[in-house]
């Protein structure tokens, strides 16, 4: 049986091109969750109206490795039991890869699961200087995310890709 990195990294660049960079997840193991590795893709957003609009895509894996606690209400929904997040983000700090591990790590350290349309509310700022303290979860609306979305299956289970805000 394949790798799930592997499997994900190559369903991955089939959708989104050629890896860039892949950002190793170097914390120690912890049974709690599963290790989560960034994958990122650079982008060029240029439109007719802005000519440099460089940025990245970062794409977790690790994620999917394993099933997220559905409760009822998931259940009824029919929540997929597996996810993955996408960050469009301009550079791919280590404070914008921490928070995507953390957020990546939640669903397991909470024994809960994410859905479309869920927040996590934060206590203080999410980043230095800026009033925003909760993060959004919804579906891609980018054709190759959606599509990779389509695609992208673990242990006979779909996995869910999720943009964060």
């Amino acid at each position: 049986m394949a790798n799930p990195f592997e499997l994900r990294k190559a369903l991955y660049e089939e959708h989104l091109g050629e890896v860039d960079s892949v950002f190793e997840d170097t914390d120690p193991t912890d049974p709690r969750y599963p290790k989560i590795d960034v994958l990122g893709f650079e982008r060029d957003f240029s439109s007719e109206e802005d000519e440099t609009d460089d940025g990245w895509v970062l794409v977790t894996s690790g994620m999917s490795d394993r099933r997220m606690q559905l409760d009822a209400e998931a259940l009824e929904g029919e929540a997929p039991p597996r996810a993955e997040l996408v960050w469009y983000v301009r550079e791919p700090t280590e404070e914008i890869l921490e928070n995507l591990r953390w957020l990546a790590r939640f669903p397991f350290l909470e024994q809960t699961w994410l859905g479309m349309g869920h927040t996590i509310p934060m206590p203080q700022p999410i980043f230095e200087g800026s009033a925003l303290t909760t993060f959004f979860f919804l579906p891609p609306i980018i054709t190759m995310e959606q599509e990779l979305a389509e695609n992208l299956r673990i242990g006979g289970d779909l996995v869910e890709l999720y943009v964060v805000h």
